[in-house]
């Protein structure tokens, strides 16, 4: 499924299967950066992170939300 050019690239329902797939997978194979501690899991994790584009740049975590959050309110 390609993104259109308007809308968001990663909406949050696709985030979602992206925390699901692929965050879940690295946690669980203790992975860093690009690599995972079992063998397998390093080529699976880079597939799906090919799959889902956009989502990579929303990451893992929430962090990134508080971080935006933390952005807007010193603009005020």
């Amino acid at each position: 499924a390609m993104a259109g050019i308007e809308g968001e690239a990663c909406p949050k329902a696709e985030h979602e299967r992206f925390k699901t797939i692929v965050c879940k997978i690295q946690k669980a194979c203790k992975c860093a950066d690009s690599v995972c501690e079992l063998g397998w899991c390093s080529e699976y994790v880079h597939e799906w992170r090919k799959e889902f584009g956009a989502c990579l740049l929303k990451g893992c975590e929430f962090e990134e939300k508080a971080k935006e959050d933390d952005k807007k309110e010193e603009e005020e």
